[in-house]
């Protein structure tokens, strides 16, 4: 009896093995866990095409959740020209998709709440990129040498910016950072085409050579009415000296006597200088600079037109994390028409 006891356990082992293996199902790998979790992983022979990754997998009878990307799950497969990712992954692991240089625009679920180290490194085709509102951690590297990427807003649920997570996104033109960020590390170096950075309110640390190289850096809108403990090579080679900073007007002799923002060549109030007529405080806070427009506090999914002098839209967006950003294209000096869902404003762009 003890004998065949012994046999049936021995018979159950490969199976309790097997729940911890990589198992291929309709095409994509798998790690499965025994409490019904599935992780993505990677395809020795690469993934390519239109890839879509399944909520739930079953595997010999049972059922299984993907609430994971695995490290580098994607790594290197340059033919995949798209991925759709369901609600029920909340975090990718590092380099989950690094140098899938097919990838064009990626759209992170709100159930993603981390993104793992260098992610998307080395996507240099990658455009665009929008990210979960439920977003917690992105951590170092995962942009890097994203050479496309035109446009980022972070949601208000992160609260720092990892190292280098920007490096070498050469075609980085605007940045906006939320009120939530109270930590910025040595992020954006050699982001060349940077051209307009928001820091919200909340920032109270921005680390060594935070936003070096960004050798078109023309304006900056600081809004943390307490100056930031900063590095005093966080603007090395960036030319401060050439762009405006705008900062709360209360604080606006700090900054001026404070390293290394007295660099900048030019310094303005935000209350005075941003370009808005405003009937009363509670409008959204508009900043207007070179024919962009950031707006910053308007609620999600509100609808923005901006309308030229002459009645014609000159461009529009829908509200993303409480702030928005268009590109007009208009000229310093143009009175544009911005209509926040049912409100309107004139708006000089500066």
């Amino acid at each position: 009896m003890k004998k065949q006891i012994l046999l049936f356990l021995l018979m159950l082992l490969p199976m309790v093995a097997s729940a911890d293996d990589t198992v291929e199902i309709n095409g994509m790998f798998f790690s499965l866990s025994s409490n019904g979790k599935a992780t993505v992983e990677n395809n020795p022979n690469y993934y390519s095409g239109n890839v879509t990754i399944p909520e739930k997998v079953k595997y010999q009878g049972k059922e299984y959740t993907v609430n994971t990307i695995g490290e580098q799950a994607f790594v290197n497969c340059r033919d995949m020209t798209s991925v759709t990712i369901p609600n029920s992954v909340t975090s990718f692991r590092g380099w989950s998709f690094a140098n899938c240089t097919g990838l064009t625009s990626v759209t992170i679920p709100n159930s993603v709440e981390i993104i793992g180290a260098a992610s998307f490194s080395g996507c240099k085709n990658l455009v665009s990129i929008t990210l979960s509102e439920n977003l917690m951690d992105i951590r170092e590297y995962v942009f890097r040498n994203c050479s496309s990427l035109k446009s980022l807003t972070i949601p208000n649920s992160v609260t720092m910016l990892s190292e280098l997570t920007f490096e070498n996104c050469s075609s980085l033109t605007s940045i906006v950072i939320p009120n939530s960020v109270t930590t910025i590390g040595k992020s954006f170096v050699g982001c060349t085409n940077l051209a307009t950075i928001t820091i919200g309110s909340s920032v109270r640390k921005i680390d060594l050579q935070s936003f070096a190289s960004c050798t078109k850096m023309k304006t900056v809108y600081c809004l943390s009415k307490d100056v930031p403990s900063t590095s005093a090579d966080a603007f090395q080679d960036s030319n401060p000296q050439n762009a405006t900073l705008y900062v709360p007007a209360s604080s606006l002799n700090d900054y001026k006597t404070t390293v290394p923002w007295s660099y900048f060549g030019t310094f303005k109030a935000l209350d005075e200088s941003a370009g808005i007529e405003t009937p009363h405080s509670a409008l959204p806070m508009i900043l207007g600079q070179g024919g962009l427009l950031t707006i910053q506090g308007v609620a999600e999914g509100t609808h923005i037109s901006i309308y030229g002098a002459n009645g014609m839209l000159a461009g529009e967006t829908v509200s993303r994390n409480g702030c928005a950003t268009v590109n007009t294209n208009l000229q310093p000096g143009s009175v544009t028409i911005t209509k926040i869902g049912d409100r309107s404003m004139k708006v000089v762009v500066k």
